[in-house]
């Protein structure tokens, strides 16, 4: 496979620019207007203060007026696309709860600012899921059945718009079927610096489905790191909780056996409600990541997904990092992502095009595996962007001392018959394993 290293890091969402420094940007173009308005009454009145002493040596006041023109006009152009930009934003942020265009129908605004916004959102809208669309459609040969299979059904899914969790989105239905979750292995660890670092821990492929850190802070406190992997089974057997049917769970507002793990293994890691807690998810560990930092009653500081199918919409207090391949059919099933940009103005979404070229090896997915994820993370690191120090700032928050890492296995609890009568965020065995049961340490 041919990596392509260009890498693309945003504030995400359809509209990247803060209307604010448009405006105050023409407001110093006003004042320029004016200045360049009071040199050219000067330059005129010395012109005709020259002409009658006899002197016809021509002053440059046209020039003064045509740069008070030009910044004047600049002014208006920056008013008009902030006018745009806001209503993009106010729209997209309708469409994304189910509503009509906030203006309200077809009726324009001055200077054409609505027939503007819609052609704009129409041509984003149209244009988010080229890269992988083209490419699924490209594929031929022997491939092209498995193509035509993996875009009809990305398109089917992508079209129930259950891709973007808006604020005001429901928390997930009760769980069906808990799960148990046992101890794997147990080790010392220094805290992640990068964004490497946290690709690099990601469970999964073994018997881990879990890995949470713990670290003491300078105030005596603790803070928590979770690792969530993504899906390990695409099939049977049906005690793996990391399968198909979580996935579909998830996306469709159901809790899932996987989430209900992960509650697990931070409960039995010690970690509590209103603990501080940093977060961390592969594809469907994305999907469970996100929920926990909406209702998992935690302080999360961080929330970093690698080709999550869900993006949600998080308090302006939370650093959102989002990487994601735009090639990556699991990505598409979020239609394009958040509309507006989330979480902490130091938040941002990473991109990069891993595989440009058509080719039958399009349809093995291979660019959603974390192997392709990490070496954008690593690109991400090296990358000189302000809101990428900010990241490893926050990181740096978890201090230098060596904390636990504790790594925890998952399987259905197919003993349960009253999943909503324990609570998966409590502490000891009920936390871990059915009533009165602890489940085995494995080493």
């Amino acid at each position: 496979m041919t990596a392509d290293d260009a890498l693309d890091i945003r504030s995400g969402g359809l509209i990247a620019v803060d209307t604010e420094s448009l405006r105050h940007a023409a407001g110093l173009l006003d004042r320029l207007a004016d200045e360049c308005d009071d040199v050219g009454a000067i330059l005129r009145h010395a012109d005709l203060a020259s002409r009658r002493a006899g002197l016809w040596e021509p002053l440059p006041a046209g020039r003064a007026d045509e740069a008070r023109d030009r910044a004047t006009d600049i002014a208006l152009a920056l008013r008009h696309r902030a006018e745009v930009y806001e209503l993009i934003e106010s729209h997209a942020i309708a469409v994304s709860r189910g509503l009509e265009l906030a203006t309200g129908g077809d009726v324009d605004t001055p200077a054409g600012t609505t027939g503007e916004a819609r052609r704009m959102w129409e041509h984003w809208r149209g244009g988010r899921q080229q890269v992988i669309d083209a490419q699924l459609s490209g594929a031929a040969g022997p491939w092209i059945t498995a193509a035509f299979v993996l875009g009809s059904a990305t398109a089917a899914i992508r079209a129930v718009g259950a891709g973007t969790l808006p604020p005001d989105a429901p928390p997930l239905r009760p769980v069906t079927r808990p799960a148990v979750v046992h101890e794997v292995s147990r080790a010392e660890v220094a805290p992640p610096r990068t964004l490497e670092e946290i690709a690099a821990r990601m469970p999964g492929g073994g018997e881990g489905r879990v890995r949470v850190e713990s670290y003491a802070t300078a105030a005596g406190e603790r803070e928590y790191v979770v690792y969530i992997a993504g899906t390990q089974n695409l099939g049977a057997p049906y005690a793996e909780p990391w399968d198909m049917a979580s996935n579909l769970e998830l996306y469709l507002g159901q809790g899932s056996s996987s989430y209900d793990a992960t509650r697990r293994a931070l409960a039995a890691a010690g970690a509590e409600s209103g603990d501080r807690v940093h977060i961390a998810g592969h594809s469907q560990g994305g999907m469970i990541g996100v929920r926990l930092a909406r209702e998992g009653g935690y302080d999360v500081g961080t929330v970093v997904t690698f080709a999550t199918p869900v993006e949600a919409d998080l308090d302006d207090d939370v650093l959102v990092v989002t990487v994601r391949h735009p090639d990556d059919p699991i990505v598409a099933l979020t239609g394009g992502g958040l509309p507006t940009s989330a979480g902490s103005p130091e938040s941002f979404v990473a991109e990069r095009v891993v595989d440009p070229s058509i080719r039958w090896g399009d349809v093995g997915i291979g660019v959603h595996q974390m192997d392709e994820y990490r070496e954008t993370a690593a690109l991400v690191d090296r990358s000189d962007d302000p809101r990428v120090k900010a990241l490893h700032v926050q990181l740096a928050t978890l201090g230098t001392a060596v904390g636990t890492a504790v790594v925890y296995g998952a399987r259905r609890d197919f003993g349960a018959r009253d999943p909503g009568a324990r609570d998966p965020g409590a502490r000891g065995p009920r936390a871990t394993g059915r009533a009165g049961e602890v489940p085995p340490r494995r080493g």
